[in-house]
Formats: C-alpha cells, structure tokens, sequence
C-alpha cells in the first residue's frame, strides 16, 4: 500500500460521512409535507462536490506528503462534512418548515461552502504546485463570489438565482473541467 492510498481512506471515510448525511436530508425533504427546492438543490450540489472531491482526489497520488499537507487535503472533506450538517440536522424529523431552516442556517451554509473553495485553491497550489491561474479557479472564485453574496444578503429571490447559478457551475464544472480525475494537478 502506498502512502498515498493510505491517507486516501481518512479523505474517504469522512467524505462517506457527509455523503450519507446528505442522502439521509434528501430522503426526509422527500417525504416532508413542507417540501422546499432550495434545501433539496444543495443537498444535491453537495452530493456532487463530495463525489468531485473524491474524483479529483486522484490527483495528489504523487504528492510529496507531510504531515501538514495531509490536515491541508482532510480539510476539504471535513469542511464538506461540516456543511452537510448545516444543512441536514441531526433529528431531520424536527424540521417543520424545509425553506424557513434553509434561511435561518444559510450563513453558515454559504460560509462552509466558501471556505471549501478557497481551501480547495490553496491545497492545490501548496500540495500539488498547481498553478493559480487555469480554468478550474475561475469556477472557484465565481462560486467564492457566490457565497460572499449568499452571506451577506436574505433575500429569497436572491438565493434562488445563486442556486440556480452555483448548480450551473458545477454542472460544466462537473462535465468540463475535472472531467478527468487529474484535472485539477493541470
């Protein structure tokens, strides 16, 4: 086993963790009488960020590991994690209302999501030497942009066109940029 296969489980394990709290909102969004799209929408953008992290993940089987840059790559998963938890709660039965609990944690959502891309900049660059500037931190900065907004402003109309914007990101993200698992080393 490589030493790169060996830390892979830790980025692994935690991003399953966010990964079935995330399906476990989904479901209970499903099956609530108080149905909203916006919760529903980022449950599924995460969905897809955990599983573009992991492909991508791919790209640091060549790194020169330190202690430090391990923490630096667990950082993103654990960040990923931590937004799932905002937005899903422990007890997803006591949500009784899916959009007004979007609003009451979008900050928080919306700061976890910034934080993970800024990191994600930062641990390709001091981890794998990428360079700062390719296409990939154009959708970076565009969705740090998008959250910075999310933050600051509760205005529904607002959330929903970030969401519509952020999913679209992702989308050609997803089909375009890290469409190989060793796009992000580029």
């Amino acid at each position: 086993m490589t030493l790169f296969e060996y830390l892979s489980v830790a980025v692994s394990i935690v991003l399953s963790l966010g990964l079935v709290r995330l399906i476990t909102g989904l479901r209970a969004i499903l099956e609530s009488s108080e149905k909203h799209w916006l919760p529903l929408t980022w449950m599924v953008i995460l969905i897809g960020l955990c599983l573009a992290h992991w492909w991508t993940s791919w790209s640091f089987r060549g790194a020169d590991w330190t202690y430090v840059k391990f923490v630096l790559v667990l950082a993103g998963p654990a960040l990923l994690y931590y937004t799932a938890t905002v937005l899903v709660p422990d007890d997803v039965k006591s949500v009784p209302d899916w959009s007004a609990f979007f609003f009451s944690k979008r900050k928080e959502l919306y700061a976890g999501v910034l934080l993970y891309m800024v990191l994600s900049i930062f641990d390709g660059f001091v981890v794998l030497n990428a360079p700062l500037f390719v296409a990939p931190r154009l959708v970076q900065l565009a969705a740090i942009v998008l959250a910075m907004i999310g933050i600051a402003s509760g205005k529904p109309a607002l959330h929903a066109a970030i969401t519509v914007l952020f999913g679209i990101l992702f989308l050609v993200t997803a089909l375009t940029l890290i469409a190989t698992p060793d796009a992000t080393a580029r």
